[in-house]
């Protein structure tokens, strides 16, 4: 019941601050700090009596932190952050009631019917309800514990692929932004799934649904597959190729505002 404790203040202090963001829109170094100290208590209750260096415990941190301000980043168009989470969530209760039980499985049901009455809304051509950044942080902070929880339990890091799409997208965007010399901080339209849907002319449910889809075929595959095989990582290199030649071929020299 006192861990317990952590992942309930841990989550309220982060989505408090993400509330306060969308009011006020909050410098970025508030929100890092309230981030990093829901993320910890977030581990503390994962990883509290596991054998994992505090060297380790520190880089989960920062990882934890990215992927939530990954998952912010990315929720930039109708249904993409709903459809996304629901493909992850059901995963995860795949592998919970297949593989290994890793958590309650009523918790996770309960995180599937929310998310989907959120999609309900969401999931239309014209949105009728936005998760802003209290929702894509909040869930993103439970996908990650529920990772945690998951890799604690079967210590296979190859789990955190499940994030393999955002992080993709998420992490060559940054890079390319680091080439031309901007500041990564800055609102933008550089994200692989901004230019499909302002530069290829795709809808935003077109490319909603074809980022779960991708994930839920790379999700079987990791699922189905050992990171020690290197054919594991042959999916991921793929779709990064793919990625950095639509890039290429829309002529991203120029900045988009």
């Amino acid at each position: 019941m006192f861990l317990i404790l952590f992942f309930f203040t841990g989550f309220t202090i982060i989505a408090f601050i993400s509330f306060l963001d969308d009011i006020y829109s909050l410098p970025s170094r508030y929100r890092l700090i309230f981030q990093f100290c829901g993320i910890l208590l977030l581990l503390c209750q994962v990883y509290y009596s596991s054998p994992y260096s505090y060297w380790l415990f520190f880089f989960l941190s920062i990882l934890s932190v990215g992927i939530v301000n990954a998952y912010n980043f990315m929720d930039g168009i109708n249904g993409i952050t709903g459809i996304y989470s629901l493909i992850l969530i059901i995963c995860l209760s795949y592998v919970n009631n297949f593989i290994t039980t890793f958590i309650e499985e009523d918790f996770i049901i309960t995180i599937i019917l929310s998310v989907s009455v959120f999609l309900f809304f969401n999931f239309r051509k014209k949105a009728i309800c936005f998760g802003g950044d209290v929702g894509s942080v909040g869930i993103a902070f439970l996908l990650v514990f529920f990772t945690g929880q998951l890799i604690n339990t079967t210590y296979d890091w190859k789990y955190l692929f499940f994030f393999s799409i955002y992080g993709l997208d998420t992490i060559y965007t940054i890079l390319f932004r680091l080439s031309k010399k901007q500041n990564i901080f800055e609102a933008h339209k550089l994200h692989f799934f901004q230019i499909l849907v302002y530069q290829t002319g795709f809808s935003h449910l077109q490319v909603a649904a074809g980022y779960a889809i991708s994930q839920l075929l790379l999700n079987i595959w990791i699922i189905n597959y050992s990171a020690s095989n290197p054919l594991f990582y042959l999916p991921i290199l793929f779709l990064l190729v793919i990625m950095h030649f639509i890039r290429k071929k829309q002529g991203l020299a120029i900045t988009i505002k």
